[in-house]
């Protein structure tokens, strides 16, 4: 079972915000992270659909496509017990996925981001360096 949420947009645009970015740029992120779990096919298929899977895939879909189809929101339920269960271990904020993403873009201001093939690349290197097998084999 999962945690319930791990994210939400809201989370980001609510406040404090740059003025001079877009609103999406608050979940590039997020969707980053979705389509890391669907292109590793942790997602749950039934939830998320074959269109958004294989748009993805061929890259006609991208991680911002991703926030009106899951309501801005990262939770459980999109995902299978093995990608809970990744999530669970890594989506954190204090030494996981939001660190490293913290890290992987120090170089840039907070929400500048852009959702662009090349960041997918930069953050999938990242997440790959720890995604292992999280139960028993």
């Amino acid at each position: 079972m999962g945690r319930g949420k791990y994210d939400d947009w809201g989370w980001h645009t609510g406040g404090v915000y740059p003025a001079d970015q877009p609103d999406v740029n608050g979940f590039t992120h997020i969707g980053m992270y979705l389509v890391w779990i669907i292109k590793h096919d942790l997602q749950d298929p039934e939830l998320l659909g074959h269109a958004i899977v294989d748009g993805l895939l061929a890259g006609t879909t991208t991680a911002n496509d991703l926030a009106d189809v899951i309501d801005g929101k990262l939770v459980a339920e999109e995902m299978s017990p093995e990608g809970i269960a990744f999530s669970n271990w890594y989506y954190t904020d204090d030494a996981g996925y939001l660190s490293d993403w913290a890290d992987a873009f120090s170089d840039r201001p907070a929400y500048t981001v852009a959702d662009t093939p090349a960041t997918y690349a930069a953050i999938e290197r990242v997440i790959d360096l720890y995604a292992k097998p999280t139960g028993p084999s």
